[in-house]
C-alpha cells in the first residue's frame, strides 16, 4: 500500500505538469485507485467539493494518462477516444492495461546504459560495470564510510547483492538489515530499498541486476541525502 501511495503522491505533486516520458502499468493504475478512494467519499457527501477536487486533480489525471499511452507506443491523444462512448472507452481501456513495450516514446529505453569497466562516481562513493549481457549486469559498488545511497525503486530490474568488504544496512520495504562480509540479498522488481555504509571503512558489494532494462535511469528515488528526488 505504501507503494500505491507514493505513485500517487508522486503523480500528484510532482509529475503533474509531466507529458512526457512513460508511466508504468502500475503507477497509472495505483493513481487511479487512490483516486477513486478519495473522490467517491467526496461525490457522496458533497457534489460541489467533487466538482472541486476533478478540477484539482485535471492535470496530474492527463498526465498520467498520457504518460501511460506513451508506454505502450500510443499517442496521448489516443484518450481522445474516450469521447467516444462505450466502444473508444474500450479501446482506451485496453491501451491502459497492456504491459510496458519499447519504443519512441520510452526514453529509459534510450539512454543512461553503463559502459563495462567504467568507473562512475557518485556522491555517496562509486560504482563499475563489471559484466553486462542481455538480461544481466554485474556492478561492483563501493560506498564511502558514513555514507548512504538513495531510497529507491526500480521499475524492470531486480538486483541480487553480495557485500564483499565492510558492513552494510540494507533496507528492503520498511525492514532494515544488518549486512558482513558473504551476506546477500534480493531486492525484488518495484520493492523499496536502500544501502548504507555504517562503517568507518568502505563498503564494497557485487550487485547482479537482472531484467528486460538495465540502464541507470530506471531508479524512483523516494528520499536522497544529495537532493536528486525529482
Amino acid at each position: 500500500m505504501d507503494k500505491v501511495l507514493a505513485y500517487f503522491l508522486n503523480c500528484l505533486t510532482k509529475n503533474y505538469r509531466n507529458f512526457e516520458g512513460c508511466a508504468s502499468r502500475a503507477e497509472y493504475w495505483s493513481y487511479l485507485f487512490v483516486w477513486l478512494l478519495i473522490a467517491i467519499p467526496i461525490f457522496l457527501v458533497s457534489k460541489p467539493l467533487y466538482i472541486i477536487w476533478e478540477l484539482a486533480t485535471l492535470f496530474p489525471g492527463l498526465s498520467v494518462g498520457v504518460r501511460r499511452m506513451h508506454d505502450v507506443n500510443q499517442s496521448g491523444w489516443m484518450l481522445l477516444l474516450c469521447l467516444v462512448p462505450i466502444i473508444g472507452w474500450f479501446i482506451v481501456l485496453v491501451f491502459l492495461l497492456l504491459p510496458s513495450s519499447k519504443n519512441k516514446y520510452n526514453t529509459m529505453m534510450e539512454k543512461h546504459i553503463n559502459v563495462v569497466g567504467e568507473v562512475v562516481h557518485r556522491p555517496w562513493g562509486s560504482y563499475q560495470s563489471l559484466e553486462e549481457s542481455a538480461g544481466f549486469q554485474v556492478k561492483k559498488i563501493i560506498v564511502k564510510p558514513g555514507q548512504k545511497l538513495s531510497l529507491q525503486y526500480h521499475h524492470q530490474r531486480a538486483e541480487h547483492w553480495v557485500i564483499v568488504a565492510g558492513i552494510a544496512d540494507v533496507q528492503i520495504h520498511e525492514e532494515i538489515y544488518q549486512g558482513k562480509v558473504g551476506d546477500t540479498f534480493f531486492i525484488p522488481v518495484e520493492a523499496k530499498h536502500r544501502l548504507s555504509n555504517p562503517g568507518d571503512s568502505d563498503l564494497t558489494i557485487i550487485e547482479v541486476q537482472q531484467g528486460e532494462y538495465l540502464g541507470e535511469d530506471d531508479i524512483v528515488r523516494l528520499e536522497d541525502n544529495y537532493g536528486r528526488v525529482v
